[in-house]
Formats: C-alpha cells, sequence, structure tokens
C-alpha cells in the first residue's frame, strides 16, 4: 500500500480529484479496498460491479453504431468503501 500511495499522491498532487474507482481483480479484494480506503481517505473509494472497464468502455464508445437500444440504468453499480480499521476485521 506504501507503493500504491506514492504512485498516487504523484497524480493527485495539487489535484482537485474526490473520487477513486477501482475496476479489474482488485475491485473484489476487501483486504485492498480497505486498505484503500484507510490510506485515501479525504477521497471517495469505490469499487465497481464489474472487473472488464476498459471492454465496457470500447463497448460504451462504438455503442450507438451498432445498437439502437438505450443503455440499461444498471449497467455498473458501485460501492463505496470508507475509511475504518473496524472494517477489516468485520466479516
Amino acid at each position: 500500500m506504501n507503493q500504491q500511495k506514492a504512485s498516487a499522491d504523484m497524480v493527485l498532487k495539487n489535484s482537485e480529484i474526490d473520487n477513486i474507482y477501482v475496476d479489474g481483480g482488485f475491485c473484489k479484494n476487501k483486504v485492498y479496498m480497505q486498505l484503500l480506503a484507510n490510506t485515501f481517505s479525504t477521497q471517495k473509494v469505490f469499487a465497481t460491479s464489474m472487473t472488464q472497464g476498459t471492454a465496457l468502455g470500447a463497448a460504451l464508445a462504438i455503442h450507438k453504431s451498432w445498437n439502437g437500444s438505450l443503455l440499461p440504468e444498471s449497467l455498473i453499480y458501485l460501492k463505496r468503501w470508507t475509511s475504518g480499521y473496524d472494517s477489516l476485521v468485520a466479516g
């Protein structure tokens, strides 16, 4: 997590970024997500409901050219993680 914080701090320095979104395999890792929320307690940390954000983004970019249907409102769910060490030991 120390390396993650050092890398992210380079991006976050002098920025107004309020939210951090995680997709991919790590969004399902409860320990990682809780550590991230604890480390970046001044930002809102979210895990996505899907693990293939890049593929979904590409599909959304071309959606209108191949599909006339509206996008479902439930396409992506977000779970917000908040700081708090109690969450690490809770089931």
